[in-house]
């Protein structure tokens, strides 16, 4: 999907080599294959399979500029790195995808099992390059491994691949040959060496937690103007939204929840209590529960994974993911939500906004449009006292005066905004029994605390992390909840729906 096929206007000839998509405007390559040669001269292809063959989901963009980094050390290839910025941008599809780039810091230890694409030869001699696009599982090898193999030359900016001693798998040609210990040709050595930034000739993809490559997409709402307030929300404000439809002891059961990638929504684990994939329909790019909803489209599940160690007494670890039947397509009004990264943090009184088809009051009926409002997040420590005990650093909890989530709300998102991004905090899980009382902030799972859960369980294509940090100030909210004396006990009540059908 992140595949890319760069032709290069070369002294006359056509050069070739790999790329990978990492943005809609953005290619990741080498750098040595575009020093001395200008952006005019640069052709990239999409979605490609055959170099010869009909390719129906290809499309091809020129080069508007070439950066290569500036300490490109060309008789070492350290920092072989470059980026290439495309004519114009291309449009995701399941042909079409950015890859997931290794955040700072990210480990690969020896035998990680890796994944090398291209078009280069099959064998070291070859005249010919392949026609078909190839693919190879190699482990990694240490850097020490790797530096001996070499003598020398393997810098902390690389990383290698590939099985030594074998040289039956490797890039090669135009993706380069595999290493020999024994070989003494240096241009057949240099194979396996690869930058830490994954910018093969062809892609090399891993097996990573906590990667990025959703960051392109998630987190955008251009319909949305909100600023303060609450009640309905516009068609496409919140295109992360999921209605879930659950049939549950002859009854329908409501509940919400977010979408995270092309093929995953996350919601509540008590949402799907005793439930099986054959029972639930997912509802994205709603507005109406009865109305029209031209821009909606329904998804049943291919799985549900809730997570191993939710406690259904006192609602920790309240999460779970549901794989869709099949792919959807982002719109204007279906886009994934950012998530908040391992390490985030929402201060007390920092702005946060729910969004569900939940109750509008304690025992009424379930809305019909989509409903917004803005609460406070409420400190845990706060919240804790608010509560008399459970909450637990999983949770984190939000709430104001007639403000708060409510039966049939569960499993939604709570979000908040980071510049133009959406950062999806928690997700819906309970409350007091009377959802109205202003007493009681509304308690969501912190979802900060399970990306490498997330990461795990979902593999490939994970969701885009955002870090959001928001040190803030102690709310008004929070001072008021801070004195509160409970004189009676707490029931919590979770917030899903259950109505007759």
């Amino acid at each position: 999907m992140w595949q890319v096929r760069i032709h290069i206007a070369c002294n006359g000839n056509q050069c070739f080599c790999g790329g990978s998509l990492i943005s809609k405007d953005w290619v990741l390559s080498v750098a040595r294959f575009f020093k001395g040669y200008s952006a005019s001269g640069v052709v990239m292809y999409f979605g490609r399979q055959s170099q010869s063959g009909l390719n129906p989901k290809e499309t091809y963009r020129g080069a508007r500029q070439i950066i290569i980094h500036a300490n490109y050390n060309n008789p070492v290839h350290d920092n072989d790195i470059a980026l290439v910025q495309l004519s114009s941008s291309v449009t995701f599809s399941d042909y079409i995808s950015p890859v997931c780039l290794a955040a700072a810091g990210s480990t690969f230890a020896a035998g990680t099992k890796s994944w090398i694409t291209g078009w280069g030869k099959l064998h070291s001699g070859d005249t010919e390059i392949s026609d078909i696009l190839q693919e190879v599982q190699v482990p990694i090898v240490s850097n020490s491994d790797c530096y001996t193999a070499y003598g020398g030359l393997i810098t902390s900016n690389m990383i290698c691949a590939g099985i030594i001693n074998v040289g039956e798998k490797g890039p090669c040609q135009t993706s380069h040959p595999s290493v020999r210990k024994e070989q003494s040709d240096h241009k057949k050595k240099i194979s396996m060496k690869f930058n830490t930034a994954l910018s093969v000739a062809g892609a090399i993809l891993l097996n990573i937690a906590g990667s990025l490559c959703q960051l392109d997409v998630c987190g955008q709402a251009p319909l949305n103007t909100k600023i303060v307030g609450g009640g309905d929300a516009t068609a496409g404000a919140w295109p992360w939204q999921v209605s879930i439809r659950i049939a549950c002891d002859g009854n329908l059961c409501y509940c919400g929840g977010s979408l995270i990638t092309k093929d995953w929504v996350l919601s509540a684990a008590h949402c799907f209590e005793g439930a099986s994939a054959s029972d639930v329909v997912m509802y994205i790019g709603r507005q109406s529960q009865s109305g029209l909803n031209s821009n909606e489209i329904n998804r049943t599940a291919r799985g549900i994974i809730i997570h191993q160690y939710y406690n259904d007494t006192q609602f920790n670890n309240d999460i779970a993911l549901v794989q869709l039947s099949s792919s959807v397509m982002f719109t204007d009004y279906i886009k994934p939500v950012c998530l908040a990264a391992a390490g985030s943090k929402f201060a007390g009184g920092t702005e946060s906004w729910v969004t569900g088809w939940g109750t509008l009051q304690s025992g009424g009926q379930l809305a019909d449009i989509l409903q917004e409002v803005m609460i406070p997040v409420v400190s845990n420590s706060n919240c804790n006292k608010a509560y008399g005990a459970g909450i637990t650093s999983n949770m984190i909890c939000a709430g104001t005066a007639a403000k708060s989530s409510c039966q049939g709300d569960s499993g939604g998102p709570v979000v908040s905004r980071n510049a133009s991004l959406w950062i999806q905090s928690g997700i819906v899980s309970f409350g007091f029994e009377k959802c109205d009382d202003p007493r009681y902030p509304s308690v969501f799972a912190r979802v900060s605390q399970y990306q490498d859960w997330i990461t795990s369980n979902i593999g490939s294509n994970p969701p885009g992390f955002v870090k959001f940090n928001n040190s803030g100030f102690r709310s008004s909210l929070n001072l008021l909840l801070f004195a509160i004396s409970l004189m009676f006990s707490i029931i919590p009540s979770t917030l899903s729906s259950c109505l007759s059908s």
